[in-house]
């Protein structure tokens, strides 16, 4: 880790202006380090937003590959030039990177609004880390996860044109070909290797978000009115995120995140008294919230919804599980049972008619896609990770254009949606 002594006057004054909006997470100082990257080989654009021209983007200032990922790895073996590039890590980054972006005449689309910094998903792990297989530690970002990102927010952007959400997603601007292939999971094994991807999207204002659901605040209140609308157009991110608290000792509670567990001792953590509360009298306790991820846009101060992978479809049957489960409540801060329990019959018309149009795509998709001899692996079992893995496996095996199909997908989700929306 580095001074920051390879951005020009014009990035570090931006750098600082995001300081200034993101707090903590972004603090120029002791947050933020520099990273020396490898520029890649045989990287390509594979999509980009609306009218994006690729050759007025300068793409040997985003085909970067962090050093760690060219250590021995089981993760992927990328192929770098010779040429480096200097990147911006915040500490709570794990596989994307700020660049500083030098183009005199970017495209109108990329909304740079005189900011000369922008995202980059997939770069690779941080310096102190090690590629694995392990979930949220290859450091790369699969064809089949980009594809899943920018349908979602495809998706969303054809909805907010016509019904107001409240927010508006983080749209991508680009997916790069990384010119290298990846298998990036344990399960993923004795399954054929799909492209790593570089997703390029515009540096939003990005709070520290740690769990924010055991907190009352106005921020939270916010990621709350997200989700609703969320569930409002046939979308949830409460499909997979679970919290749970377990009473170990009088003075000590453990929590879980996904399976992962941290040592809360009464003498260390402030928000003990509350997790008491949340634990209410009980040993143990499970709670189902939403992994809703949202930013700010630097020019607007909109809301944005950021990191759009984890987001599955508002099923009716999995919805009701999380309503009537006896371990299983939906209760913390403002957002309680009886909110959910009307948001899911308001938003029912639309629910279904999302579920029902892309069960029909991931069906044929499947079928189709079994002709060409595709084993799917057990992560693609949801209807939008089957398309999104079909559409990544025909890119991989034909090397056909896929922007095309997934915006003549994610219109056609919109107009399924759309007459059911108020």
């Amino acid at each position: 880790m580095s001074v920051l002594t390879h951005i020009d006057d014009a990035a570090a004054a931006d750098l600082r202006d995001v300081e200034t909006d993101f707090g903590p997470i972004l603090n120029f100082r002791n947050h933020v380090f520099e990273e020396e990257m490898s520029l890649l080989k045989g990287a390509r654009f594979i999509w980009t937003a609306d009218d994006i021209c690729p050759d007025q983007v300068p793409l040997n200032q985003l085909a970067v590959i962090s050093k760690g990922m060219l250590a021995p790895n089981t993760v992927c073996k990328p192929t770098v030039s010779q040429a480096r590039r200097h990147v911006l890590r915040p500490t709570d980054y794990g596989r994307a990177a700020i660049v500083n972006i030098d183009c005199a005449n970017p495209p109108k689309a990329w909304n740079f609004h005189n900011h000369r910094l922008i995202d980059i998903k997939g770069v690779g792990v941080l310096p102190d880390r090690r590629a694995s297989r392990a979930r949220h530690a290859s450091g790369v970002l699969r064809l089949d996860e980009a594809v899943l990102e920018v349908l979602v927010s495809e998706y969303l952007h054809r909805v907010a044109q016509r019904h107001d959400l409240g927010f508006a997603p983080n749209r991508p601007l680009a997916v790069l070909d990384a010119g290298f292939k990846t298998r990036s999971l344990a399960e993923l094994r004795g399954k054929p290797m799909t492209t790593a991807t570089l997703l390029v999207r515009p540096l939003c204002k990005r709070p520290k978000q740690d769990l924010p659901f055991i907190e009352d605040t106005d921020h939270v209140a916010e990621l709350l009115q997200v989700e609703l609308s969320l569930i409002g157009v046939g979308l949830t991110t409460m499909s997979y995120m679970s919290y749970v608290l377990e009473r170990v000792t009088p003075d000590a509670i453990i929590t879980r995140v996904m399976g992962k567990p941290r040592l809360q001792r009464r003498d260390e953590v402030p928000n003990f008294a509350f997790l008491e509360k949340l634990l209410d009298g009980r040993k143990r306790r499970l709670f189902r919230y939403p992994n809703v991820q949202t930013g700010r846009a630097r020019d607007t101060d909109a809301v944005m919804l950021i990191d759009l992978g984890g987001i599955d479809l508002a099923i009716e049957d999995d919805m009701q599980w999380l309503l009537r489960a006896h371990h299983c409540e939906f209760q913390i801060a403002t957002l309680n049972q009886d909110v959910l329990r009307n948001a899911l019959a308001a938003s029912a018309p639309a629910r279904a008619a999302l579920t029902a149009v892309t069960r029909e795509m991931a069906d044929q998709n499947r079928t189709d896609l079994r002709r060409l001899g595709c084993r799917f692996a057990p992560n693609w079992g949801g209807e939008l990770e089957l398309i999104s893995a079909g559409i990544a496996y025909r890119y991989d095996t034909t090397g056909g254009s896929i922007g095309a199909v997934i915006e003549a997908t994610a219109e056609r989700m919109a107009q399924a949606v759309g007459p059911h929306l108020s």
